[in-house]
């Protein structure tokens, strides 16, 4: 399992067909984490995204995946302070 706290990463790859969204953990509401698996396909989109060989992402899945992830954090923050 990958762990990241970026939502930028976290969207890139909850929008790759590479790797499966596990969920988050929202244990700490000030540090929620995005969950992928497997972690060696995460590691090899990371390595993608920081480095820009092969970058390859269609544009609305990208954005539908902060969009959704966002949705998550607001939810678990919402959760959190009632």
């Amino acid at each position: 399992m990958y762990s990241t706290k970026s939502l930028f990463l976290a969207s890139f790859l909850y929008s790759s067909s590479n790797v499966e969204f596990k969920g988050v953990d929202d244990s700490d509401p000030q540090n929620i984490l995005f969950n992928f698996y497997p972690e060696d396909k995460a590691k090899d989109l990371i390595d993608e995204y920081y480095t820009e060989s092969g970058f390859n992402c269609n544009a609305k899945k990208l954005f539908e995946a902060q969009k959704s992830l966002k949705d998550r954090i607001f939810e678990a923050k919402r959760q959190y302070n009632s």
